[in-house]
């Protein structure tokens, strides 16, 4: 069996589109994982700032960096923390970082640091609405499809929850229908068994023609939607290293003051200057809300 002669091109660019979502998909994957190797190194890190800084336990350096926010800030960020917790445990995890790091900031600054405190706990609602849509990708390549129908759900709504929900998660429904159905949340496998069948099949041209068109159609929209969301992955990835790097500039400057090599003066100093992340954030998001007509993030 044989494919009519000019729907052999049609053919072969279903099969390039899905190979060029499959290495999206496996690329996306490989970035949640680091991000999940960086959370790491980075609970280790909060733990070494919380003993030089005179805690027992980071829960402790947390609480008294908290105790500086105001009770809705307090609120926004435990009510977060509850969430991502019950929904995910590596979301669990990286929320433990995110905690420190707004604790890292709070002591810095004191009471002063009031307005960022604000920033961080909403700014936690776009990090995490994303995260939740990309580790509903994670879950759903592995074949967990409950869980990343519920991670998705989450995330979308956690985004609209902002007003700025990107333009590619606005036609979801079809996208989380798939997951539920327990199909590969991106890969339209559907798709593809489809136009095999069509070739086995041998059916007449016009049919097929028809067939592989729309096949292509459907990989063209599940492309475009799966190089948006790398560039998320990409996003959130930056994010979390900069998190990260701060807190290991932190821990290096507790060792230089007691060492007598820095004052604790000088080492804030610095530190606040590194604290760009909610600013850089909003930049980088503003820049690709603007690039696709969409608003960007107030």
């Amino acid at each position: 069996m044989s494919l009519y002669p000019d729907n052999v091109p049609r053919a072969n660019r279903v099969q390039q589109l899905a190979a060029d979502i499959a290495r999206i998909q496996s690329q996306i994957k490989e970035e949640i994982e680091d991000g999940r190797v960086q959370d790491e190194k980075a609970i280790k890190v909060l733990g070494e700032i919380a003993k030089k800084s005179g805690y027992q336990t980071l829960e402790e350096y947390e609480d008294a960096a908290f105790k500086l926010l105001k009770p809705e800030e307090r609120a926004k960020i435990e009510n977060m923390k509850k969430e991502v917790t019950k929904l995910d445990h590596d979301m669990g995890i990286s929320h433990i970082v995110f905690r420190g790091l707004i604790a890292v900031g709070v002591l810095l600054s004191g009471a002063k640091l009031s307005m960022l405190g604000i920033e961080l706990a909403t700014t936690q609602m776009l990090v995490y609405g994303l995260q939740a849509v990309l580790r509903a990708i994670y879950q759903a390549l592995a074949g967990a499809t409950q869980a990343a129908a519920r991670l998705f759900t989450w995330g979308r709504y956690t985004l609209e929850a902002l007003s700025r929900t990107p333009q590619f998660l606005k036609e979801s429904d079809a996208i989380l229908k798939s997951v539920q159905k327990g199909g590969n949340f991106l890969l339209a496998i559907g798709v593809l068994v489809d136009a095999g069948l069509l070739i086995a099949e041998a059916i007449k041209g016009g049919e097929q023609r028809r067939a592989l068109r729309e096949a292509i159609k459907t990989l063209c929209s599940h492309r475009f939607i799966a190089k948006q969301l790398q560039q998320e992955a990409h996003i959130i990835l930056c994010f979390r290293s900069d998190s990260h790097g701060i807190l290991t500039m932190k821990s290096k400057y507790e060792d230089w003051i007691k060492a007598g090599r820095e004052t604790r003066e000088s080492s804030d100093a610095d530190l606040k200057k590194m604290y760009t992340l909610v600013d850089d954030l909003k930049a980088v998001k503003n820049e690709e809300a603007q690039s696709s007509g969409n608003l960007g993030f107030a």
